[in-house]
């Protein structure tokens, strides 16, 4: 006990020289020095995260919530989901778990197509979600595109409250999807994408599916408090039968590189985005990096998508010797199956993705 009470003592003391340097000095000291102050920030606010998501777990485990919190219930009925296909692109049909199998079929839904649900994080609305979607994949894809209407309940911080938010949203999702096998949706044709806490969503619903659907894409899954969730409680490879997880900040906005997925890509470092390095505030360089995934988001659905993954020795790999140049993929929403392993990205030499 001695020995680990000295050693966060010096961990806390350490993150707090770096915040120190960046407080007089700003963020100023080259990449090493930077990173390692960014990377610190996921252990400063340590002791209260995860307070929080021991909290979360006693709330799951004995279904009590916790006291002097407030509660946002969040039922089936409070999520709609919009179904766009090639005959509505552009006025969707509105579906919630539940619906009669009568309504599934008239609203156009085609169980011999593949479907993708989009689950979009914090902060983001339905209707940008809806517009990059349905301009950029629907015009290829002949598909059933559903997405998820959760603006109003996306305004939480992902500390308490918000985190047990992202895991009701999940039982809806799950439930929704079960009122699509009513009507033979298959499981091997559905993909699940998330954003953020939206990733996180889409994880804890792929969990509850048995037989696994087919494929999980998520980017920047959200951290905070499920940084110290076990894998059975956030996204982890078993979520589905092929898990595609794009980093693209771990310090503390998302899941730690240990997480990985049957493919996993890491973009520009997954710490700090370059449109983001103009910042000199920690927090601001975070939320920036975070976001900054969501443009990747946009550009994996492209057709002609330019983001270049290499197979590389994981985080922060920055040497040569880290990359196999000879082995390179290029990351869309749905990276081919058969592609496995670690995969770094660099967008820097990339104006559209860096714009």
């Amino acid at each position: 006990m001695k020995v680990l009470k000295m050693q966060i003592r010096r961990v806390i003391f350490s993150t707090l020289v770096l915040l120190l340097i960046k407080h007089t000095h700003g963020y100023q000291y080259g990449p090493v020095i930077d990173r390692v102050i960014l990377y610190a920030e996921q252990y400063t606010s340590f002791i209260g995260t995860h307070i929080n998501s021991t909290l979360i777990r006693l709330a799951l485990l004995t279904g009590v919530p916790y006291l002097n919190v407030p509660q946002y219930p969040l039922r089936d009925q409070d999520i709609p989901f919009y179904l766009y296909t090639r005959k509505n692109p552009d006025v969707p049909e509105v579906l919630y778990v539940g619906d009669s199998e009568r309504r599934l079929l008239l609203s156009g839904f085609d169980s011999s197509l593949d479907t993708v649900l989009y689950a979009h994080g914090y902060g983001s609305t339905f209707d940008n979600s809806a517009f990059i979607f349905t301009s950029s994949l629907l015009p290829r894809k002949n598909i059933n595109l559903i997405i998820i209407k959760w603006d109003s309940y996306s305004f939480f911080d992902l500390n308490y409250t918000g985190a047990i938010t992202v895991f009701r949203l999940g039982t809806v999702i799950a439930r929704f999807l079960q009122t699509l096998f009513k009507v033979g949706a298959d499981r091997k044709k559905i993909h699940l994408i998330g954003f953020s806490d939206g990733a996180e969503a889409v994880a804890l619903a792929g969990k509850q599916i048995y037989p696994r659907v087919a494929r999980i894409t998520v980017f920047d899954p959200a951290g905070g408090s499920f940084n110290f969730l076990p894998p059975t409680q956030r996204v982890s490879i078993t979520d589905a039968d092929y898990v595609q997880i794009i980093h693209c900040t771990v310090a503390n906005r998302g899941l730690p590189p240990e997480v990985i997925g049957d493919v996993t890509f890491y973009m520009n470092g997954a710490l700090i985005q370059p449109q983001c390095s103009k910042y000199t505030d920690i927090s601001t360089i975070g939320d920036c990096s975070h976001g900054a995934c969501g443009t990747y988001l946009n550009e994996s659905l492209q057709e002609n998508s330019t983001l270049l993954g290499i197979r590389c020795a994981g985080f922060l790999s920055n040497s040569p010797k880290d990359y196999d140049f000879s082995d390179k993929v290029i990351l869309t929403y749905d990276v081919p199956t058969h592609v496995k392993g670690l995969f770094c990205v660099d967008t820097r030499s990339n104006s559209k993705s860096s714009n």
